[in-house]
This record gives C-alpha cells, sequence and structure tokens, in this order.
C-alpha cells in the first residue's frame, strides 16, 4: 500500500473546511502540510482521525500566516521541537 503526504497552501483553513474535509476523505493521506492557516493562537482547529501540530502568526490579534500538520491518528509520530523563529513546525 502506497501511503499519501498532501502539501497545501490553504490561505484560511477555517474557510475551506469543507474542500479540506472532502479531500481527506477522498483521498485518506497519512499526512496534510498546510502554509497559510491564518489561525489564532487560541482558536480550536480540529478534524475526525486527524492529530494537528500548528504554529499560528499573529499580529494586533489579526490572523495571517501560520502553518500546521495534520497527521492521521492511527500513525506514530513524534512532534520535534524547532528553537526558530520561522514559521515552522515537524
Amino acid at each position: 500500500m502506497t501511503e499519501k503526504i498532501i502539501q497545501w497552501n490553504c490561505n484560511g483553513v477555517v474557510q475551506k473546511y469543507c474542500d479540506l474535509k472532502t479531500l481527506l476523505t477522498n483521498q485518506e493521506p497519512v499526512c496534510v502540510c498546510l502554509q497559510e492557516t491564518h489561525l489564532k493562537h487560541r482558536q480550536p482547529y480540529q478534524l475526525k482521525d486527524y492529530n494537528i501540530i500548528r504554529k499560528d502568526d499573529v499580529i494586533d490579534d489579526r490572523a495571517r500566516g501560520g502553518v500546521a500538520i495534520l497527521t492521521r491518528q492511527d500513525v506514530r509520530f513524534q512532534p520535534i521541537l524547532l528553537n526558530t523563529g520561522l514559521q515552522a513546525v515537524a
């Protein structure tokens, strides 16, 4: 079986929820890497069957940028702590 990894510059993941849900349902990727999520620090965001690690970018209470990795719950993973100012998660 071939595992799938998807990368997407979503330009606002909340507004693209239906598109992302369709992508997850149709492709069943083990991992999705998102850029330009535009989530605020305390804004919850969850998807059934996926774990999420993210780094939000907020200035003056306005969300911009941001990255996230969605990992399917049946996949074992270990987040890596990055000591950087970059918008990056691992």
